[in-house]
């Protein structure tokens, strides 16, 4: 017996294999997983079949249009830029542990502190950014 599979999500069709006999029934019963069916699939030339409701339907291919991502909010870019400067203050945190020392001869390179205070900055204009071109505006660039 033929069983016909489908994607979980999408529902499109993925193949065909041979049910398996169950190995508790004396009788003629076969197992089916998840995500198949019995029911064979009919086929349309130029179309994309899918188990829906129960039965197997035929879509146009050009009708069926991918599921994009959203374009990110204002919010989530700001997130994104702030993460990144975070990120960096967080990894030279270490230098300025060391600065505080005075028995270490640790010796903060210019660049890290001037990176630091720019990270500071860029965190203050993100924040008050209010348009995406403002926001993209802001590069972030740690040299």
């Amino acid at each position: 017996m033929n069983i016909y599979h489908y994607h979980q999500d999408t529902k499109e069709y993925l193949g065909q294999s041979k049910a398996v006999k169950s190995p508790l029934d004396q009788e003629e019963v076969y197992l089916v997983p998840a995500f198949a069916t019995k029911l064979e699939p009919l086929f349309e030339e130029g179309k994309k079949t899918f188990f829906e409701n129960e039965n197997w339907i035929n879509k146009i291919i050009e009708d069926i249009k991918p599921d994009l991502e959203p374009e990110p909010t204002l919010q989530e870019i700001k997130l994104e830029k702030i993460t990144q400067c975070k990120f960096y203050l967080n990894e030279t945190d270490w230098y300025i542990t060391r600065m505080i020392d005075p028995s270490s001869l640790i010796i903060v390179p210019e660049n890290i502190l001037i990176n630091r205070a720019n990270a500071r900055a860029w965190q203050e204009n993100i924040n008050a950014c209010t348009s995406l071109e403002e926001l993209n505006a802001i590069n972030i660039n740690f040299s």
